[in-house]
């Protein structure tokens, strides 16, 4: 059983990497995160430690969209008994852009791993997942440099 601290402490993880994914923070974002993280998303099939995640996976999307955040009412969570291994699962949403500049609402979820060396260290994310909602359209055509 997850405990109250617990479910706390991984809610405002997640709630700290929405404010980054919002604000386009990638240096904050990059704090959150083990050097080898490894991460399945929209862009690429497999994405090996922070910088590829961050070139390949983040770059890629956040500049495209915006109203990133999380439900973090909708969280799911797991903690192992010695507090150091954590997963969660949320929904998450955003806005993007269609081909003609029309905004579309772009629903999805997420799941992550987190570790830590204890149970009052900071966590710090080794696996992401991201997918859309089924039927929501995978690009947004957002100009990244209007962003």
């Amino acid at each position: 059983m997850t405990s109250i601290d617990d479910r706390r402490s991984v809610t405002l993880w997640l709630g700290t990497w929405g404010e980054c994914i919002a604000n386009l923070d990638f240096a904050r974002a990059r704090t959150l995160f083990a050097p080898e993280v490894v991460g399945f998303g929209t862009w690429s099939d497999l994405l090996s430690g922070i910088d590829d995640l961050e070139t390949r996976q983040w770059r890629k999307v956040w500049p495209t969209i915006s109203d990133f955040r999380f439900d973090l009412d909708s969280i799911w969570m797991d903690v192992s008994p010695d507090r150091r291994l954590g997963h969660a699962a949320a929904a998450w949403s955003s806005t993007g852009l269609d081909r003609d500049g029309r905004p579309f609402t772009r629903p999805g979820r997420c799941t992550v791993t987190l570790r830590r060396s204890g149970g009052a260290a900071p966590w710090l994310g080794t696996h992401t997942h991201f997918s859309l909602n089924r039927g929501t359209p995978p690009v947004s055509y957002r100009d990244p440099a209007s962003s």
